[in-house]
């Protein structure tokens, strides 16, 4: 599958990021479709592994300070911090063009060393090839907006990001190549420009929250932003330090210590001792300048005031697939904020964790040469990683989906033909097997056509034409699509006694009557992945058994799939958008940790309605369907790639299975 364009026009080299236009902020950058990243970059992503144990334990500056260092070391190679990049927490995502590829990937060797070294952590890297997520069908774009000076923050659009965090802790990640092992040698990691000088800064209203919040489907991060600011007026109603004059550097509440460890040339003994009596002295005149109001500035900072700087430049929310926030809410804020986002995930739009404490912990980059300064923000005691823990398990959970089914396909029935005509090749593939097939039954009665979740007809219609020696049936479980399918073929002045159009559910036997009283039948069809609403096995195997009691000898079975295997091993989620028109379909496949796979629609009509669905399918592969076919009775089983009569190959992403009595 082909990922989904989000982009104007292509970013070819790290150079190109750095000219992208700047927008005013992040809802605007989400808004904007962004830039395609190509293929040749790869993705830097780290991760502390067993995160959650050191946070339990009281190590949650450490993780921080793992997760932020990735970008630091980065940064030093490129010169700048002018990068795409995201802080989860415990870990980080960059994109790297392929000419910087092996300097990063000697400089995160170095830094999963350090981390292990410094603070016994397990921190986990990977460089991966953008095209590896293209080819599991998702998208990845970037665009960027100013939120200081000093920071310019990448958002990150489509679900390429998420993909790439699930292949970084896949079990498979060192039989790919593209892990990172921690590097033998004694020379240190480059991390000048880390600093972590701040104590913990107490929110001044009742909590401190990290918040995660994963759309599913087509819901976005930007329609969940927008809801969070209609609750707080804004981003500054909830911005974790809401007083910055009050903020303290140094003490045993602060990490300040390990700026002398991590960037110092000596890392050990003397050389080490005054690289923090230096620190220590900095942060003492630093002190002194804010409680003087000594106008004062040195480089990047106004030192008298560089508590607000750093505020203003701190990096409290990001979009990268999913939307991670920190903020500041007094009780009734909180409250109206859980009550969106449980309401979001009841109706199968999101998942969410929220971890709340009373303080925020601050970590530094600094790039002098290129004057950029940043600051990530996460809640105190575990922040982002226990938020994504109470998400993740809430992606374990079986969650009921709203019945709007029905009146989707309802509302599609209009423009079903012009988004899914009938091509020639299925066409020809459908008078082909008729032509083979037998006209007349053994007692000598004519032989019939049935097509199984007929839609608007169109095929029903056009065999019924063409052969008129066929009696042809269809049936469909939408009232709407079988209204204009009746419509059709009365406009076209076919007799009822030809051509039989009816509501059903072809997963019932009941809905079988009439077509039996018709006849039996050469051919049957069941072609648009209709079979997937056979919802188990059992049901499948039923529907089979009933199909083959229809069918007389020498008669055909026509099945079109999805291939479910091919899904299944690549994640493949976005599939290329279709327009017909001033229409646009859209689809998209998600997959829980229930085990599931959910199918995702939106239908955007002529006058910009959107129209959405979801539904929990039952994924049939071929080893599954040729099974089920085998215990019905069927024994003469052909696979075809689409209808090309092309032999089926394991990643054709279209399944045409015939089948003959």
């Amino acid at each position: 599958m082909k990922q989904e364009d989000s982009r104007d026009s292509p970013i070819t080299s790290m150079n190109e990021y750095s000219q992208l236009p700047i927008l005013k902020d992040i809802v605007a950058a989400a808004k904007t479709p962004g830039w395609t990243v190509p293929g040749e970059f790869f993705v830097a992503c780290t991760d502390v592994r067993n995160s959650t144990e050191a946070l339990e334990e009281g190590h949650y500056k450490h993780v921080n300070v793992a997760g932020a260092l990735g970008i630091m070391a980065i940064a030093r190679v490129y010169q700048t911090l002018d990068l795409p990049f995201s802080f989860g927490g415990d870990g980080m995502f960059c994109l790297v063009d392929r000419e910087r590829v092996s300097a990063v990937k000697e400089a995160l060797g170095k830094l999963v060393r350090d981390v292990d070294e410094f603070f016994g952590l397990d921190l986990r890297g990977a460089l991966i090839p953008v095209e590896a997520l293209y080819a599991r069908g998702v998208s990845l774009g970037v665009s960027k907006y100013r939120v200081s000076p000093t920071y310019t923050q990448a958002v990150f659009h489509g679900r390429g990001l998420v993909v790439a965090d699930q292949l970084l802790k896949s079990p498979g990640l060192e039989e790919s190549g593209w892990n990172i092992s921690p590097d033998t040698g004694t020379e240190p990691g480059d991390y000048q420009g880390f600093s972590c000088r701040w104590q913990d800064i107490p929110s001044k209203k009742d909590f401190t929250c990290a918040i995660i919040v994963e759309p599913r489907g087509f819901y976005s991060g930007e329609m969940i932003l927008q809801a969070i600011w209609d609750i707080f007026g804004g981003a500054e109603g909830y911005h974790p330090i809401q007083a910055p004059d009050e903020m303290k550097m140094g003490g045993p509440k602060s990490s300040w210590k390990l700026e002398a460890r991590l960037t110092g040339r000596f890392r050990r003994g003397l050389g080490y001792l005054l690289g923090l009596f230096r620190t220590r002295l900095l942060m003492a005149f630093v002190g002194m300048v804010r409680v003087l109001r000594i106008p004062l500035r040195v480089g990047l900072y106004e030192v008298h005031n560089v508590a607000q700087q750093n505020r203003e430049a701190s990096d409290f929310q990001k979009l990268d697939g999913s939307l991670k926030i920190i903020l500041s809410a007094d009780r009734q804020e909180l409250d109206a904020l859980e009550r969106v986002l449980e309401a979001e995930y009841r109706n199968g739009n999101c998942y969410y964790g929220i971890h709340t404490t009373h303080s925020a912990h601050m970590t530094c980059l600094a790039s002098l040469d290129s004057g950029h300064d940043i600051h990530f923000l996460d809640a105190t005691d575990g922040g982002y990683t226990f938020a994504a823990k109470k998400l993740k398990q809430q992606r374990r959970e079986p969650q009921e989906l709203p019945d709007g089914q029905s009146s989707f396909f309802s509302t599609l029935a209009p423009h079903y033909e012009t988004i899914f005509s009938l091509g020639r090749d299925t066409l020809s593939f459908v008078q082909g097997i008729l032509d083979e097939s037998p006209g007349v039954g053994e007692d000598g009665a004519p032989l019939g056509f049935l097509d199984i979740g007929c839609a608007t007809g169109e095929l029903l219609r056009t065999v019924a034409k063409n052969r008129p020696d066929r009696f042809c049936v269809g049936f469909d479980y939408d009232p709407k699509m079988v209204q204009q399918a009746e419509s059709a073929v009365s406009d076209l002045g076919l007799p009822l006694s030809r051509v039989r159009v009816y509501r059903g559910d072809f997963t019932a036997s009941a809905s079988y009557s009439i077509a039996r009283q018709q006849g039996r039948y050469a051919l049957i069809t069941c072609l648009g992945n209709t079979l997937i609403h056979s919802r188990n096995k059992e049901t499948l195997g039923e529907v089979l058994r009933t199909w083959r009691s229809m069918l007389a000898p020498e008669g055909y079975l026509l099945i079109q799939l999805l291939n479910y295997d091919m899904l299944r091993r690549t994640r493949g989620e976005d599939f290329p958008p279709i327009h017909a028109g001033n229409l646009t379909f859209l689809r998209r496949y998600e997959y829980p940790n229930t085990g599931d796979i959910l199918f995702h629609t939106k239908l955007i009509d002529e006058q910009g309605g959107v129209h959405t669905n979801r539904e929990r399918i039952y994924s049939i592969d071929p080893p599954t369907l040729g099974k089920a076919l085998r215990n019905a009775g069927y024994q003469d089983i052909q696979w075809f790639s689409g209808f090309s009569s092309s032999p089926l190959e394991r990643d054709d992403p279209v399944v045409v299975c015939l089948v003959r009595v």
